[in-house]
Order: C-alpha cells, then sequence, then structure tokens
C-alpha cells in the first residue's frame, strides 16, 4: 500500500480485519452467525446495527433503525467515532498503522 492510500483501499483494509474492528468500535455487540450486532453506531447493546464479518460483504454495515447509516468500514468509522470523512481517514490509518501522512480522497 502506498503511503497516501485511497478512501477506497483503507475501507478494503479496514474490511480484512473487521472482527478486530467492531471489537474496538462497537465493544457491547456481539456475534450472530455472520453478523456482529449491537444497537447503533453508540454501540449500545441492541440488535438493530449489523455487520457483516465474513465474504464478499465484509465490512458492509447497515442500522436498520436508522437508514441513514450504512455503508462500508470506513463509514463505520466515520459514523461510530462521530468524524468528517478527513479526520475517519486519518483514524483509520493510524488504526492500521499505514503511515503518519496526508489523507486521501479521489478526485470527483
Amino acid at each position: 500500500m502506498t503511503p497516501l492510500a485511497t478512501a477506497r483501499e483503507i475501507a478494503e483494509r479496514l474490511g480484512v480485519q473487521i472482527e478486530s474492528l467492531v471489537l474496538e468500535l462497537l465493544p457491547h455487540g456481539y456475534r450472530e452467525g455472520h453478523e456482529w450486532r449491537c444497537g447503533s453506531v453508540a454501540g449500545e447493546p441492541g440488535n438493530s446495527l449489523g455487520v457483516h464479518l465474513h465474504g464478499e460483504k465484509r465490512g458492509i454495515w447497515a442500522d436498520f433503525a436508522n437508514p441513514e447509516h450504512c455503508g462500508d468500514s470506513l463509514d463505520l468509522v466515520k459514523w461510530a467515532r462521530n468524524l468528517d470523512i478527513g479526520a475517519a481517514l486519518h483514524w483509520s490509518r493510524l488504526w492500521l498503522g499505514v503511515d503518519h501522512g496526508e489523507s486521501s480522497l479521489p478526485q470527483r
């Protein structure tokens, strides 16, 4: 991975380590089949939020009580830590141990 990884690359890397990530972000959740379940992105007990732990959907999540809350593993960091996308990229890169440089958003 290059020092300035894209948001997509960071999301994919987080997805590879999704089981460790959900333990960090949502410690009051629990495993139910192939998903990690909890109440919401705040991480309280419950079951309306589900994060896929395996397969092609690994890292994809949705909070069925709040349809605005869904996305990939980078989005999970953003919502669970209450960060903007730049700060979520920075936090994720530090958590992954990628580097300490600037974040890179894709060109539109």
